[in-house]
């Protein structure tokens, strides 16, 4: 093999290297990524796991749920670690809700929030209540919640379980 057919090879091989390493992801410096990559055991920033979504999930509590509901419900909805909770709800007919009586119970754990949230329901009669999570699983009244009533209330917060 002569000089030159090795000088070549040669230089082929440091193109080779030189092109492979442009395509690489390197472990610091300034670099655009473009294409679609898939993290299969998830991706971190800074330590911190990067947002990932699954799509928006679902739980709706019904009268046929909770006998504290004569009607309407209490719907959960997750996107991302952002969970909303939407209450439009009719209270039992047989009596009031006094102080840490429970109204909901059974939340699932994806749906619980990171610290035991108060807040207000506004009711039909042009009035309120204040209602409470109780270690994230159940929500339970906080004043007098008035029987055979409507109310309604939303609250937004971020789970305790997250992604």
């Amino acid at each position: 093999m002569s000089f030159q057919e090795i000088y070549r090879g040669m230089e082929n091989g440091a193109e080779a290297i030189n092109q492979n390493f442009k395509n690489a992801i390197g472990s610091s410096g300034n670099q655009t990524i473009l294409g679609t990559k898939d993290f299969a055991d998830g991706a971190l920033s800074k330590g911190n796991a990067v947002l990932t979504q699954n799509g928006l999930k679902y739980k709706s509590f019904t009268s046929t749920d909770l006998d504290s509901l004569q009607g309407g419900s209490v719907t959960f909805e997750r996107y991302g670690d952002i969970v909303n909770v939407q209450f439009t709800i009719q209270t039992r007919a047989d009596r009031d809700f006094a102080k840490d009586q429970t109204i909901v119970w059974g939340i699932p754990a994806e749906f619980r929030p990171n610290t035991d949230k108060l807040f207000p329901l506004i009711n039909s009669v042009g009035s309120g209540g204040i209602v409470k999570f109780v270690n994230g699983a159940s929500i339970s009244a906080q004043t007098t919640i008035a029987k055979n009533t409507w109310y309604w209330g939303t609250i937004t917060y971020i789970a305790k379980n997250r992604l």
